[in-house]
């Protein structure tokens, strides 16, 4: 019969549980920062696109105005061409609960459309706006043709009955002929 040898565990070496807690605690003390840093980065990207396809809709929308005129326009927004409201606009699409509204208020005609979908080849797609389109008349003129000021501005979604409220996402100025 073989002896057994007898094992001395003072010759293992291996860590201490006070120095494994060392570890994990200086772990954490590095690493919270970092994640922090990756956590708003990611925050901050988001944002930006939410702003880069606000800016889309929102030059879509001049382009748009500013190759035709203000008769045009009018007639096609208010369905006097037979076209659809958002069908003149590229970029932006109908979603299901879509709604469109026309106010005069002095000199200046105001269009919002709440709730459409920004629609784009690019990766930033899925983004609800309110968009309103303001058309300032000049302040006097007998000109046959004139100018209108065209501001576009593009706000969050807001599901609330207030249609084109809030902190505006982006704010275009351009301009159309009347005729």
């Amino acid at each position: 019969m073989m002896p057994f040898k007898k094992i001395s565990l003072k010759k293992v070496k291996a860590f201490s549980l006070i120095e494994v807690l060392m570890a994990v605690v200086i772990l954490a003390l590095i690493s919270v920062p970092i994640l922090q840093t990756i956590f708003s980065s990611i925050a901050i990207n988001r944002r930006s696109k939410e702003l880069m396809a606000a800016t889309d809709v929102a030059n879509g929308i001049i382009e748009c105005c500013e190759k035709s005129n203000y008769k045009y326009i009018d007639q096609t927004l208010t369905g006097g061409a037979g076209f659809s409201k958002l069908d003149y606009f590229p970029l932006i699409v109908k979603s299901g609960t879509t709604t469109f509204s026309k106010s005069t208020s002095g000199s200046t005609d105001t269009w919002k459309f709440s709730n459409i979908k920004y629609t784009s080849a690019t990766d930033y797609k899925g983004y609800d706006f309110d968009v309103k389109i303001d058309f300032v008349k000049p302040a006097s003129t007998t000109d046959t043709y004139y100018v209108y000021d065209v501001f576009v501005t593009v706000y969050k979604f807001n599901p609330d009955p207030g249609v084109c409220d809030g902190t505006a996402l982006c704010q275009i100025k351009g301009s159309v002929l009347n005729e």
